[in-house]
C-alpha cells in the first residue's frame, strides 16, 4: 500500500470505507503498526467519524491485530461497538468474510448489542463459515434459551441441511418442550439428508414428549444405522408401553430389517425397550445373534449384566466368551476418537471394534489433548463442529505435537468445498462424510494407511 504521507493514508482510508474492498482493507490496516502515535491517534478520529458501514470492517481488522492497534485497542474497540450499534447489519460483511479472525472479533462484540439484535446476529453464526464461530454461537444460542425459541423454529422452515443440523443440536441442548412441533413437522417432511434426520431425533432423545411419542418408532426403519440408532435412543428416553405393540410389528416383518432394528435398540442401550422385547423371539433371537458375534465387549459385558439382572441367566450365559474368543489377540491399531455426541461415540465404537481397531473415546477435545500428549495412537479421528476446540483447531495442535506423521480423519456433516480446504490447512489426512458406514470408516482408514479388517 503506497502510503508515503498520512495524508495520503487518511485519503485512501476514506476510499476503502467508500468501495469496500476488503483486500485493501487488509493492507491498509496492516501498515498502521508504522505510524507514529501522533498519526495512529489521527487515523482513528477520521476513523470515529467515519459512519460508513465499511468502518466496521476496518476498525475489526486493527482489533484482530493487537501489535497495529497497540494502546489504542480500547479506543478501537469502543468504536466498534458504536459502528455496530449503527450498522448491525455489518455483523454480515465479518461473519461472511474469509478470515476467522474477523469473524470472531464481529462475535465478540454482539453483547453490546440489543437484545433481538443480537439473537438475530448469533442465529446469523449458525450459517457462518467458521466452524469456531458457528461452535461459540451455539452455546450462546442455547444460553439464551426461550428467547432464541423463535428463530431456531424459524430455521427448521428452510431447507439449508447444515443449518437445520446446527437448529437441532441447540434445540436439544435447550431441552423445551415448545420445539416438539417443529421437529416433529420436520420428520413428517422427510428431509433429504440423513444427517438432518439423525439430528431431528437425537435432538427429541433429550425432550420429554408427553405425547405423540410413538412417532418415535419410525426412525427405527430409517435406511440410515445412524438415524435408526438416534431414534432408539429417543424412544427410550421417552419409554412408554404403547411402543410394544408397533414394535412387535415392525419385528415381524421382514428378517433383515427386525435385526436391523434389534441391533439399533441394542447399541442405543435402549435398556427397557429391550427388556420388553426379550421374550418376544423375532427380537431376542437376532438381538442375542448380534451381541454374540459382533458387539463391542464392553456392550456385552453390559447385557451380560442387565440380562441376569432382569432373570434371564440363559441369555446372559449364551453372551459369555472366553479372553480371544472376540478377534484376535495380535496388536491391534488404536484410534483416539473425538466427538461432541456420546450416542456417535458408541457408534466409532462398535464399527472400530468390527473393523480390528481398538479406541479411545473423548467427548472434550482438551482431554483428547491431554491424552495425544502423553502417547501417539495410530490415528486421530475427529469431529469439525464440537465446542471451545473444533476439529480444525484440534488439527492444528496435534499437528504440532506429531507434524506430519500422525494421520488426522476428520468425519463431519459440513459439505462446503471451503470447510474442505480449510481442513486441509489444518492438517487434516482425509474427510469422510456422515452418516458412514462401517465399510466406509474401514475405507478411509486404509486409505491413510490404517491396517484394519
Amino acid at each position: 500500500m503506497p502510503t508515503t504521507t498520512l495524508q495520503d493514508y487518511i485519503d485512501e482510508l476514506h476510499q476503502i470505507c467508500v468501495s469496500g474492498d476488503l483486500i485493501k482493507a487488509n493492507l491498509l490496516m496492516g501498515c498502521f503498526a508504522g505510524l507514529s502515535a501522533d498519526d495512529r491517534q489521527e487515523v482513528l478520529l477520521h476513523l470515529a467519524a467515519c459512519r460508513d458501514r465499511f468502518a466496521v470492517v476496518l476498525l475489526a481488522r486493527l482489533l484482530t491485530a493487537p501489535a497495529a492497534a497497540g494502546s489504542s485497542s480500547e479506543t478501537v474497540r469502543r468504536l466498534l461497538a458504536e459502528r455496530l450499534q449503527e450498522h448491525p447489519e455489518a455483523i454480515a460483511d465479518l461473519l461472511d468474510c474469509p478470515q476467522a479472525d474477523l469473524a470472531l472479533a464481529a462475535f465478540d462484540e454482539l453483547a453490546g448489542l440489543p437484545q433481538e439484535t443480537a439473537l438475530a446476529a448469533l442465529n446469523r453464526c449458525l450459517s457462518c463459515r467458521h466452524a469456531a464461530v458457528r461452535s461459540r454461537a451455539k452455546e450462546k444460542l442455547a444460553e439464551a434459551g426461550s428467547q432464541a425459541l423463535p428463530h431456531l423454529l424459524a430455521n427448521l422452515e428452510q431447507d439449508n441441511a447444515d443449518l437445520l443440523i446446527h437448529s437441532l443440536n441447540v434445540l436439544g441442548q435447550m431441552s423445551d418442550p415448545a420445539a416438539l412441533p417443529a421437529i416433529r413437522n420436520l420428520l413428517r417432511r422427510g428431509p433429504a439428508s440423513p444427517n438432518v434426520r439423525f439430528a431431528a431425533y437425537e435432538a427429541l432423545g433429550l425432550l420429554p414428549m408427553a405425547s405423540g411419542s410413538y412417532r418415535l418408532a419410525e426412525g427405527l426403519e430409517d435406511e440410515s444405522a445412524h438415524v435408526r440408532i438416534a431414534a432408539a435412543q429417543a424412544i427410550e428416553h421417552n419409554w412408554d408401553e404403547v411402543f410394544l405393540t408397533g414394535l412387535k410389528n415392525m419385528l415381524t416383518g421382514e428378517p433383515e430389517n427386525g435385526a436391523a432394528i434389534a441391533e439399533a435398540l441394542l447399541a442405543a442401550r435402549a435398556d427397557r425397550a429391550v427388556l420388553s422385547l426379550l421374550a418376544f423371539a423375532p427380537f431376542r433371537d437376532p438381538a442375542v445373534a448380534w451381541l454374540a458375534d459382533k458387539a463391542h465387549p464392553d456392550l456385552v459385558g453390559h447385557y451380560q449384566a442387565l440380562f441376569q439382572k432382569a432373570g434371564h441367566p440363559e441369555l446372559a450365559a449364551a453372551l459369555a466368551v472366553t479372553p480371544g474368543d472376540r478377534g484376535s489377540q495380535e496388536t491391534r491399531p488404536l484410534a483416539v476418537v473425538v466427538d461432541d455426541s456420546p450416542m456417535l461415540l458408541g457408534i466409532y465404537k462398535n464399527a472400530l471394534f468390527g473393523l480390528g481397531v481398538d479406541s479411545l473415546l473423548f467427548e472434550q477435545p482438551a482431554t483428547a489433548l491431554g491424552e495425544l500428549g502423553q502417547r501417539r495412537p495410530d490415528v486421530l479421528v475427529t469431529d469439525l463442529n464440537m465446542p471451545d476446540i473444533d476439529g480444525f483447531e484440534l488439527s492444528r495442535r496435534v499437528r504440532q505435537l506429531y507434524g506430519k506423521e500422525l494421520p488426522i480423519l476428520m468425519v463431519t456433516t459440513q459439505s462446503e468445498a471451503f470447510q474442505h480446504a480449510e481442513a486441509q490447512a489444518a492438517g487434516v489426512s482425509g474427510l469422510l462424510a456422515k452418516p458412514f458406514t462401517p465399510q466406509q470408516l474401514g475405507e478411509a482408514l486404509r486409505a491413510l494407511g490404517i491396517m484394519v479388517k
